[in-house]
């Protein structure tokens, strides 16, 4: 009994975390709005549900996390670069921005670390990277709703500088992830993590 509760309390903290990230990123990307809540649940997503399956495969993980980081702030940089070198002669180097390095490296650290999962549990079955496209398609849904009932929730705005950048959430958001996260641990704990466990 004890130990279920402290479950749910983790997936709750872990579902604050996804209405935190869906206010913060959606704010980042420039859409404070539903739109915002797509893009950022859809990416969001995955990260979420790879803490509930990741289990005993932190050494294998732990490579695809920081390849996936530094291939994705890398890419972020040059595909902003090459998007605009025509527009103006900027150097390389200007492009190389804390929120673009921040939000690049989030990025692909999700993505890859995500194919890492599917390879390590599944170990390259089909099932791995179907999970993956399934977070991401009910992610977006799930983001737009998080969003919509913490801006209906309201209460008080939050901001953090962090390395320069400044992240702004509501507290509505927060709470509008909880039920989300205590749903979603149940059900990736159940049908996921306990039939991949080895």
């Amino acid at each position: 009994m004890m130990r279920q509760i402290v479950r749910v309390v983790v997936w709750a903290l872990i579902g604050g975390l996804f209405g935190i990230a869906v206010g913060v990123l959606s704010r980042q990307f420039g859409h404070g709005d539903p739109v915002g809540g797509i893009l950022t649940g859809a990416m969001v997503a995955p990260a979420i549900v790879m803490i509930f399956i990741l289990g005993g495969y932190w050494g294998d993980l732990m490579y695809w996390t920081f390849g996936g980081a530094v291939l994705g702030a890398l890419s972020f940089v040059v595909i902003a670069y090459l998007g605009q070198r025509s527009l103006q002669a900027i150097t390389l180097e200007s492009y190389v921005t804390t929120g673009r390095v921040i939000n690049g490296a989030i990025v692909g650290a999700v993505v890859l670390t995500w194919f890492g999962i599917g390879w390590s549990i599944f170990r390259g079955d089909a099932r791995g990277i179907i999970s993956l496209l399934i977070s991401i398609i009910l992610g977006a849904f799930i983001g737009a709703l998080v969003w919509v009932v913490g801006d209906a929730i309201g209460g008080k705005l939050y901001s953090v500088r962090i390395a320069g950048v400044v992240n702004t959430w509501r507290f509505g958001e927060m709470i509008a992830g909880v039920p989300v996260g205590i749903l979603g641990g149940a059900l990736t704990t159940r049908f996921l993590y306990q039939n991949h466990k080895h």
